[in-house]
């Protein structure tokens, strides 16, 4: 007997349940609050941070406005998350 190919597929269970409308939704990026202690700085990253009088009033201009432009950071597979840009924050 000869195997025929077929291009016939189930839909996922997303594809069953949701609507387009928020599988739509759930594709679009968004913005989220990551605690600090999960946010690891990438390697060879190539600035460093003084802990100097500018930074100082960098950090009191922040805890008293907050920041224009917020960080952006991509997931981690091991978990946590990376910052990528934004905010310079970071003492090393």
């Amino acid at each position: 007997m000869t195997k025929r190919k077929s291009d016939f597929t189930l839909p996922t269970l997303d594809d069953l349940f949701t609507t387009q409308a928020e599988r739509d939704d759930a594709k679009l990026e968004r913005v989220k609050n990551i605690p600090l202690d999960e946010l690891h700085p990438f390697k060879n990253h190539p600035f460093k941070i003084l802990n100097n009088e500018e930074m100082k009033r960098m950090i009191e201009s922040i805890r008293k406005v907050g920041t224009i432009t917020p960080a952006l950071a991509r997931h981690l597979p091991d978990g946590g998350a990376q910052k990528s840009c934004g905010v310079s924050g970071t003492r090393i």
